[in-house]
């Protein structure tokens, strides 16, 4: 099913992404590659809410993951914050480094 997902996003079908995405989502809402992919959907369709709301509760629990904080500097560059962004950005790959 992430497979099919993936592809239809790739290819611009974003309701059948975002059904498979949701599918997969029900069954673990914490599979991080359909809470990223799902979210960068969107992002992509301007509603950053929807990705606030799906990424804050996993941020908490997992603060370290790279995947999740990248997609948290999209959301604020999203939002008009670049520098804090960028800030975070930073801050990401001084711990990876």
């Amino acid at each position: 099913k992430l497979g099919y997902a993936q592809c239809s996003k790739q290819l611009g079908s974003f309701s059948d992404a975002k059904k498979a995405f949701g599918d997969i989502l029900k069954r673990d809402p914490k599979f991080f590659d359909a809470v990223i992919g799902l979210s960068e959907i969107d992002l992509e369709e301007n509603a950053p809410d929807k990705v606030e709301k799906r990424l804050e509760p996993l941020l908490t629990e997992f603060p370290n993951h790279t995947g999740l904080r990248i997609l948290e500097a999209r959301l604020l560059g999203k939002n008009g914050k670049r520098e804090l962004a960028i800030y975070k950005l930073k801050a990401l790959s001084e711990k990876l480094s």
